[in-house]
């Protein structure tokens, strides 16, 4: 144990600590939203490493001032960038979600893009999920209707010399209603690992996760992985992946002989 960061007295409604992320000496920290009273709390707090404490060092609300938006449900520290996600934006009510990128310029964050899908729909709670490297921003919309309801999909963003260019939709195929594909991404030397723990295609909430490549020809996929227990274990609820080796959650897997 090294340390516990927590707001002060002043701010005990945050729900602090809803998502975290970090990297290098630099910690991002998301709030939940608050269900009580419907709306977000706190803000995207950063802090930074010095000596053996961690000092506040900036706070980030979403740019619009939207209190329904889920603003911090998710975040990704990588390079002097901060991805931050914000699943239920919305204009409308409509939850379609957005993601915002900064970049450290001094002790400043600064805003420097705005993403949102191409296809925006009602419901996709796009920024649910995210991942990214130095150069490749990943975005889970897990309750997109690609091809069936709730089948979800994934956004891959490329760094090039005009900015960020949205390079890939990546979907199941075929598409699985419920599957909630997206619901859990990450990237790590050219691989990216989607989880869908609603696909159905091992029983019912059997869940599975996908590795996608980066080719000359583009992102494609490689392999699916499925449970190897079976069951309802909602596999692929989370994922890493590191030097080859990927890690898959499934927290409602149960035993043999067991409910």
């Amino acid at each position: 144990w090294q340390s516990t960061i927590a707001p002060n007295a002043n701010n005990d409604n945050w729900k602090f600590g809803a998502a975290v992320s970090i990297h290098d000496r630099v910690i991002a920290i998301g709030p939940a939203r608050d269900w009580d009273i419907g709306v977000d709390q706190g803000g995207v707090q950063l802090y930074v490493r010095a000596g053996p404490l961690w000092l506040q060092s900036a706070a980030l609300s979403h740019p619009r001032g939207n209190i329904h938006a889920q603003f911090g449900a998710a975040v990704c520290l990588q390079h002097r960038m901060l991805l931050v996600g914000a699943p239920r934006d919305n204009e409308d009510e409509s939850e379609r979600g957005a993601a915002f990128l900064y970049e450290q310029v001094d002790d400043q964050w600064q805003l420097n893009a705005t993403l949102s899908r191409v296809s925006n729909n009602d419901a996709d709670q796009f920024g649910a999920a995210l991942a990214c490297d130095e150069n490749t921003l990943v975005i889970g919309a897990p309750k997109a209707d690609q091809g069936a309801q709730d089948s979800g999909a994934v956004e891959v963003y490329e760094r090039d010399a005009h900015g960020w260019r949205n390079v890939a939709t990546l979907v199941s195929n075929p598409p699985k209603a419920g599957a909630l594909f997206g619901l859990s991404v990450a990237i790590d030397a050219g691989h990216i690992i989607v989880g869908a723990p609603g696909d159905r295609t091992d029983g019912n909430f059997s869940g599975r996760a996908f590795i996608f490549s980066r080719h000359a020809s583009g992102w494609t996929l490689d392999t699916t992985l499925s449970c190897p227990l079976g069951g309802r274990g909602w596999f692929g609820n989370a994922v890493a992946v590191n030097q080859g080796r990927v890690l898959v959650g499934a927290p409602r897997l149960t035993r043999p002989q067991q409910t």
